[in-house]
């Protein structure tokens, strides 16, 4: 059951939110002041934090930046409840951390009926965002980030598609709960979030750890995946390298990208990571044998590498042409790790050209196009 830490100095306020949040099938623990809320938080650990913003002995804006600032806390998204809408206000709660605010006065329900871009599955939040109109794509993360790095691939394909993107397990602001952090369970909560999205058949953009939770989805159910983009996605556990098992997340965000300003913004919430569900995912994936069962089904895959990746050796291209006609690689020379932020003009085209093939079509169908056909001599 996701538990949700509600700090608000009204009585009154304060158990409505808690009685509708409870009927709605939360856990809820309340608390009347920040600094009552900071050890809440520690003691409690929720999945959500709702906070007022003016309370006794210490303000809403002081409670979260000390939550922020604590390498346990950090990660537990922050909502504030107000009544101050001006919009210096507003920036101040975000600038201090906080994720969303919600203006009082508002209906007992909102707080039920309002995403704040999360479902709740199985008593977990899970975190997304969407754009645009058309047919559902869904991108997933890798083992360093958040759906936050998705943002420019994302609005590109949202011109002509209807696009989410999700944090998954142990990632953003997503349930941390170790028990679940299997790419098995990773593909239950997509498969959770499609159902709860009313998604029939899907295209699946998945990097890294991404990519392995859509072969596993997709082994599952072949008739509900249109197509799979996997982007430096290791096909054989031996192929991963010791340091992206092993080293946290912060260390792998400087290991494994550009340092630019653009890219730090990018990867903002790698920090929010759980580095035990990249361990899980790890040891789950040899015993999944993912990537025979995915071939199986005979979903159109486009395999996409950084040639520069240092987290993984690059399949061959003999290989991965010796497959079966609806399996394609195609490498990014300039690119590492996240080919999204090294090479964002041409991943992007790339991504625009596989999503416009005609359901069923073979990638390889991209090498009538004279850019990719460059790629694979």
């Amino acid at each position: 059951m996701a538990k949700i830490l509600i700090a608000e100095d009204e009585p009154d306020i304060r158990e409505l939110v808690a009685f509708t949040l409870r009927f709605a099938g939360y856990e809820v623990v309340v608390t009347s002041n920040g600094a009552d809320a900071v050890q809440a938080a520690g003691r409690e650990m929720p999945d959500l934090i709702l906070m007022d913003v003016r309370m006794p002995r210490m303000t809403g804006y002081d409670a979260c930046r000390i939550m922020k600032a604590d390498e346990k806390l950090k990660h537990i998204p922050v909502v504030f409840l107000s009544a101050k809408g001006q919009e210096a206000e507003i920036q101040t709660g975000l600038e201090s951390g906080a994720e969303e605010y919600l203006l009082k006065p508002f209906a007992p329900d909102q707080l039920s009926k309002k995403k704040m871009s999360a479902i709740l599955f199985e008593q977990a939040i899970i975190h997304y965002e969407a754009m645009g109109r058309g047919r559902p794509i869904v991108f997933l993360h890798g083992w360093v980030g958040s759906w936050r790095y998705w943002i420019a691939s994302m609005q590109v394909a949202s011109t002509s598609f209807r696009v989410y993107a999700l944090d998954l397990f142990g990632y953003g602001d997503t349930t941390h709960d170790p028990l679940r952090y299997s790419v098995e369970k990773q593909s239950a909560l997509l498969t959770g979030f499609l159902n709860e999205m009313g998604i029939g058949k899907v295209a699946i953009v998945g990097h890294g750890l991404g990519g392995l939770v859509g072969f596993h989805y997709a082994s599952q159910q072949p008739g509900s995946v249109d197509r799979i983009m996997a982007v430096d996605c290791p096909l054989d556990i031996n192929t991963v390298t010791s340091r992206l098992k092993s080293a946290n997340p912060t260390e792998l965000v400087d290991w494994l990208s550009k340092t630019t300003p653009e890219t730090a913004l990018a990867l903002s919430d790698a920090a929010k990571s759980d580095p035990r569900a990249i361990a899980a995912s790890m040891s789950s994936f040899p015993s999944d044998n993912l990537f025979n069962l995915f071939r199986a089904t005979h979903v159109p895959c486009l395999l996409v590498y950084g040639q520069n990746d240092p987290s993984l050796t690059v399949p061959s291209m003999e290989v991965s042409a010796a497959m079966s006609d609806h399996i394609h690689q195609i490498n990014l020379e300039e690119s590492g790790y996240f080919p999204m932020l090294d090479e964002p003009a041409e991943f992007n085209r790339l991504l625009t050209d596989f999503l416009a093939l005609e359901s069923g079509l073979s990638p390889r169908e991209l090498q009538l196009k004279e850019e990719w056909k460059r790629r694979v001599r």
